[in-house]
């Protein structure tokens, strides 16, 4: 009997553990700050795992070009990202908080190459599945 009750014992903090891991890694997926580091990898990296998830279904991109507004949706964003995968921008990446509001993030990430600045606003919301990228607005600075 003592053996059976041990057995059960470790079987149960065994699934506990397991449960907290992946629990915890479920959380991280959907944090804030997975989110943003899964958009600069994208977007500067060439690396969009992962990007699909964090872009919301009705997520907006915006970039500006001289007078004309381009507008993208996900599955425009997700084929032109697509065509540059694996590719390193050769640029530096700084990123930084401009407002922070309950349940709503205003990021400003800026790509700095050596003769402009391509700077993206991003709006992250906490949505019922975590941190999600709901719009992106982008204009190239000199």
């Amino acid at each position: 009997m003592k053996t059976l009750y041990a057995a059960a014992l470790a079987l149960t903090f065994s699934l506990m553990a397991f449960a907290a891991r992946a629990n915890g890694t479920r959380a991280e997926k959907f944090s804030m700050k997975y989110t943003i580091s899964t958009f600069v990898d994208a977007f500067a990296h060439g690396k969009i795992s992962g990007l699909a998830q964090i872009l919301d279904d009705k997520v907006k991109f915006t970039s500006s070009r001289g007078e004309k507004v381009l507008t993208y949706n996900k599955a425009d964003i997700l084929k032109m990202l697509k065509n540059i995968q694996g590719v390193e921008q050769n640029c530096k990446t700084e990123y930084s908080t401009i407002e922070n509001l309950p349940g709503q993030i205003m990021m400003k990430v800026n790509m700095i190459y050596s003769s402009f600045t391509k700077s993206n606003y991003v709006t992250l919301s906490d949505t019922r599945e975590g941190w999600k990228v709901t719009n992106i607005s982008s204009i190239f600075e000199n």
